[in-house]
């Protein structure tokens, strides 16, 4: 046994070597015969050699982790619901794993007693299928609502109980939340990596310049319509959420998953994602966003400035010329095609009927820049370790990365029984996951109508129907305006709390109005009480005080705002302190008669001698009113005291 052991290993080794050696020999070939020359500038033989190379190791790294080699977990549940995981083979068979069952649960009975069951549950119902003893790849087999049971064939029993229905059902049951980010990014990454890398060179060509071609563009048509079914993707998963906590939570999701995709230089997704999240219908979701941490939105933001359209996006680009920045890369695919517009629509294809080969060669030589990204493979084992995750990265373009890197997730199984029976429960929760993301993936709902996206998220947060309040303008302030809003003034508008208060600084505004500057007035039959009320503002502040209808009936017309005043005073007349109405009025009503007689009297003289009779009469009637002012102030406070 040791000696064929030996021989396979010898003979695995000369393959191997001999692999390698026609590899170096070929390579050395290509480099004697193609040398560099001014018609093929984009071509050297050392990126040829690095390219035959590096596809040279690929392969043979493919050899050696075939996935024929790979060790699963398989979990097998009994009849009274026991269940014990179990490492197996893609090739072992149902009958394998029959034996392995009976020995790890220590049945002493023979093997052939004994079948391999799948149950699932559909549409409330319980379904059981015996499996053939010869059907293998049982870890593949095996959808997320099922499990495997170990049945005796000679015995009537009940595999799955009917309380045990709900379990299958929540089972099956696939939530965004549940899902790992890191392992959605990997899907969705090994999952449009294949079809990027089976892009044909020939469908660039044939999509620039719109050629109608035998082969087509299949898989360049299928790639395009990426980006937009994935930024679609992320609206409608979060705008389907209904609950608040859980719909900020989803926005966190993304963000991570976008992080992550950036990690595995995967552009292309994390250019969707983020269009996504900063989508109108997801923006205006102020208060979902306001519940994401501030570390994810520090994220969110590094991610956009990867987005960044100045200069020609020069910070994504700056980062694809970084030396750690090597194939396996999906670039950001919009981008690319804008490359290879531009190149199309600027350079004429014939000039003075010659073929423009200078344009070609830049077709080209963009072609052959996109096809080498694809040059090499996805690692399942170490890509989510990448280099973009190393701040070191994104120096000398100005982008400095805040955040810390993704934590790395590695699936090495060295297929050692002893190390896989330790990690048992973690391998088939792995797989399991595996599993759920891609049922997800592909059965996903993505909604593409804006319409209903908008109408979806009116629903999640509907628009605030407050109107702005309008600021103060000149009409609002003035007394016209005022005037026609009696009733319904707000004492605390002002800051005070009583209304004396009130009553005071209406007085104030009053009285600062009425110190404005005037031009000099002419003598005219109704000149003395316009002179009156200008020089005594005191009076006037009585005279709103008293509320005389006579009086007040005379100068409304005049003065709109004392209505106003006269309307605030009636709030506080219960509390004023002092009360001039009958002195104050008889007063007034002699003055005012007195005036007018006096200005009947008065005899037309020329204009300037009507200026100085004018001054006199309001001098006359200062002097005049300070003399009663005087007497009745002693008046009343000779009453209030007799009543004290």
């Amino acid at each position: 046994m040791k000696s064929i052991n030996l021989f396979l290993y010898d003979l695995e080794t000369t393959t191997i070597d001999n692999v390698l050696d026609s590899s170096s020999l070929s390579v050395s070939n290509s480099n004697k015969s193609l040398n560099r020359s001014s018609s093929n500038p984009d071509l050297s033989p050392s990126s040829i050699s690095n390219k035959s190379m590096s596809s040279s190791i690929s392969t043979f790294n493919d050899t050696i982790n075939d996935d024929d080699n790979a060790t699963f977990v398989v979990k097998v549940f009994r009849s009274d619901q026991s269940y014990k995981y179990f490492p197996v083979l893609k090739d072992t068979t149902a009958k394998q794993l029959v034996m392995l069952a009976i020995t790890e649960f220590g049945i002493l009975d023979q093997s052939r007693y004994y079948s391999l069951c799948e149950v699932s549950v559909e549409n409330d119902v319980i379904k059981q299928k015996r499996l053939p003893d010869h059907i293998d790849n049982l870890p593949e087999r095996l959808p997320i609502n099922a499990r495997y049971y170990l049945r005796n064939n000679h015995a009537i029993e009940t595999l799955v109980p009917d309380h045990l229905i709900n379990e299958f059902i929540r089972e099956a049951r696939i939530h965004f939340l549940q899902l790992d980010p890191l392992e959605v990014c990997a899907q969705l990454t090994l999952k449009d990596f294949a079809i990027f890398k089976s892009i044909q060179p020939t469908e660039y060509i044939d999509y620039i310049f719109k050629l109608k071609s035998s082969y087509g563009t299949p898989h360049l048509d299928k790639f395009l319509l990426l980006p937009n079914q994935e930024m679609y993707w992320t609206i409608t998963e979060i705008i389907r959420e209904t609950n608040l906590m859980q719909r900020s939570k989803t926005i966190k999701h993304f963000i991570k998953i976008a992080k992550s995709c950036k990690d595995m230089k995967n552009f292309n997704s994390m250019f969707s994602i983020v269009s996504g999240l900063d989508h109108k219908a997801v923006q205006r979701l102020q208060a979902s966003w306001e519940h994401v941490p501030e570390k994810y939105k520090k994220i969110f933001e590094e991610l956009k400035s990867l987005l960044d359209l100045s200069r020609n996006m020069s910070v994504y680009r700056n980062l694809l010329k970084n030396e750690l920045i090597v194939p396996p890369i999906i670039p950001m695919f919009p981008v690319c095609m804008k490359d290879l517009t531009f190149i199309h629509l600027g350079n004429p294809t014939r000039d003075d009927g010659l073929i423009n080969c200078e344009k070609l060669r830049m077709m080209a030589k963009e072609i052959r820049y996109i096809m080498n990204m694809s040059s090499s493979s996805y690692d399942i084992s170490n890509m989510f370790d990448s280099p973009t995750s190393h701040p070191q990265v994104f120096a000398g373009f100005g982008h400095q990365s805040t955040t810390d890197s993704v934590g790395t997730m590695r699936r090495n199984h060295t297929g050692v029984r002893s190390s896989v029976m330790a990690n048992a429960k973690r391998i088939y929760d792995e797989a399991l996951m595996i599993k759920r993301v891609k049922t997800y993936l592909n059965t996903a709902e993505i909604i593409e109508d804006e319409n209903r996206l908008l109408a979806l998220t009116n629903q999640c947060e509907p628009a605030t129907t407050l109107k702005r309040r309008p600021s103060p303008s000149t009409s609002s302030l003035s007394s016209n305006s005022s005037s026609d809003r009696r009733g319904t003034i707000q004492l605390t508008k002002f800051g005070t709390q009583s209304p004396d208060d009130v009553n005071k600084l209406l007085r104030l505004s009053n009285s600062s109005y009425q110190i404005k500057s005037r031009a000099p007035l002419k003598p005219n039959p109704s000149s003395n009480s316009s002179a009156l009320r200008t020089a005594l503002p005191f009076v006037v502040d009585s005279i709103t005080t008293t509320g005389l209808t006579s009086v007040n009936e005379s100068i409304q017309h005049r003065r709109p705002h004392v209505a106003k005043i006269r309307d605030a005073n009636k709030l506080t007349s219960e509390s004023s302190s002092l009360n001039f109405k009958h002195a104050s009025s008889t007063l007034l009503v002699r003055l005012h008669t007195q005036s007018n007689q006096n200005n009947n009297n008065l005899p037309k003289q020329t204009d300037s001698r009507n200026d100085i009779a004018g001054d006199r009469n309001v001098q006359l009637t200062k002097n005049t009113f300070s003399d009663e002012y005087s007497s009745i102030k002693t008046r009343n406070q000779s009453i209030s005291s007799k009543n004290k």
